[in-house]
């Protein structure tokens, strides 16, 4: 009866936790396909467990567990790495088993969890789930405490009292001497927190992508040498993880030489991306006051993928009095990685003359420029300024907001959404709008985020009043 009621006590246990390791019903449906949906938040684990999820974006390389202990008020640690659970998995996983992780292998405490997917062309994401207790003491010391009513309800003795010696004396088994364990290993250099572990030999982020750490005070086996020669060394760290460390970062014990050589993954490929760039400008002919000359401006793509459509905006100013005399436009087609277009732009200017210009070419947030000096011709009219006429309607990209901060924000509407964070430069203004007394201005603008490859067009604000403006800009107000 006794033994009984402790079988009803232990499965009142199991009932009272709030999540276990078990995991018997089916994994629930979903939509997202880069998730933990077991364990989920704040719930307690032990013992070995599998980790329920999906892991299946398109164009998917590998995914792979990091965990990270937190802080008592369930905060992350300020600078403290995250640590790697698992190695790179490259086939992907839906509603299934992404791993199975031995708890006992960290410290009783509150970590985080999070999964990390990347793909060939350099995107990565992650799922988080957090606060996450690991708790082998409570489930180790009640499985000990029901042992011990067990062993008491059937008369045997328990952990500390003596067991009654046998009739018969037992043959001893010989004594083995433990052989030390001399397989090489490495530790990071004295002083290095800690050193990236990469799944090849290249220091590069996208294209060998670190995979985990070793931290100060850890010491991971060698189990591989770079058959071509180079200091990288492959190395199995305490968690299981296997990847590739730099020799210039740690030190060795024991003999390397007898250390398999090993061929190292190759790195990826890099992201497919356009890249236009200004990079010449020439007058065809003579510039003569009042007469129509060419001007040919080379839009270059020195990306690794074909570019889309855009337009050369360009200026003629007078370089003393800095005015702009002509502006015109011209557009380019799309262009193949490493190729190049030619774009001819006619301008007239028949102000200024018998002095030196600059022709000024924009697109894309870059530019060139070529000075030159106006002749006469059969301009008669002193070298001043036209009087001042009704000044032409407002084109697109005449004036062009300049920034000078490392970032700006562009926001999908006036007051709107975020859409990306773009770098210094000049980008052309197609309207503006005032909301409250406050000016935003709608730009063209280009995404710095690898994925992206076309111009935009988003809303800049100038809250810290730090724009600059180039260009026509008389109708633009500031």
């Amino acid at each position: 009866m006794r033994l009984q009621r402790l079988l009803f006590a232990l499965l009142m246990f199991f009932i009272s936790l709030p999540v276990t390791n078990a995991q018997d019903d089916a994994p629930i449906p979903l939509e997202d396909p880069v998730i933990i949906t077991w364990p989920p938040p704040v719930s307690e684990v032990w013992g070995s467990g599998d980790v329920i999820g999906s892991a299946a974006v398109p164009g998917m390389a590998y995914y792979y567990l990091e965990y990270l202990p937190l802080n008592d008020d369930l905060t992350q640690p300020s600078g403290a790495p995250w640590l790697p659970a698992t190695v790179g998995i490259t086939e992907p996983v839906v509603n299934g088993t992404l791993a199975t992780l031995d708890t006992t292998r960290v410290t009783d405490g509150l970590y985080a969890l999070r999964l990390t997917v990347n793909t060939h062309e350099g995107d990565s994401y992650s799922y988080v789930v957090s606060p996450v207790r690991v708790n082998n003491t409570r489930f180790d010391s009640f499985l000990e405490r029901f042992r011990e009513a067990i062993l008491e309800e059937l008369g045997l003795p328990t952990e500390g009292e003596p067991t009654p010696a046998p009739a018969t004396a037992t043959p001893q088994p010989p004594t083995v001497t433990p052989v030390p364990d001399q397989r090489p290993y490495v530790t990071p250099l004295p002083g290095t927190p800690s050193v990236n572990v990469r799944r090849c030999t290249l220091v590069d982020n996208y294209a060998c992508s670190i995979v985990g750490y070793l931290l100060a005070g850890e010491q991971a086996e060698v189990i591989g040498r770079d058959v071509s020669g180079a200091q990288w060394l492959q190395l199995r760290l305490p968690a299981g993880l296997i990847g590739w460390v730099s020799m210039s970062v740690v030190a060795t014990y024991g003999d390397l030489s007898g250390v398999p050589l090993i061929t190292p993954p190759e790195p990826l490929p890099p992201p497919a991306q356009s890249n236009i760039v200004l990079n010449g400008i020439a007058i065809s002919g003579s510039a003569v006051c009042g007469m129509t000359f060419n001007v040919q401006v080379n839009v270059a793509n020195t990306g690794n993928a074909a570019s889309p459509a855009g337009q050369v905006t360009l200026q003629d100013v007078d370089i003393a009095s800095g005015t702009i005399t002509a502006t015109n436009y011209g557009g380019y087609p799309s262009i193949g990685a490493g190729s190049n277009f030619i774009v001819t732009i006619p301008m007239t200017t028949s102000a200024f003359y018998n002095a030196n210009h600059e022709l000024r070419a924009y697109t894309n947030n870059t530019q060139v420029q070529a000075q030159y000096y106006l002749e006469q011709g059969s301009c008669n009219q002193p070298p001043t300024p036209p009087p001042p006429t009704e000044p032409p309607p407002y084109q697109p990209g005449d004036c062009a907001v300049v920034t000078n901060q490392p970032e700006t924000s562009v926001f999908d509407f006036p007051t709107g959404n975020l859409l990306a964070r773009v770098p210094d430069g000049l980008y052309p203004i197609a309207a503006w709008q005032d909301h409250g007394g406050v000016l935003w201005y709608n730009v063209t603008f280009r995404d710095p985020r690898p994925r992206i490859a076309i111009d935009q067009m988003g809303w800049m604000v100038d809250y810290a009043n730090t724009f600059g403006y180039a260009g026509r800009c008389d109708a633009v107000p500031k």
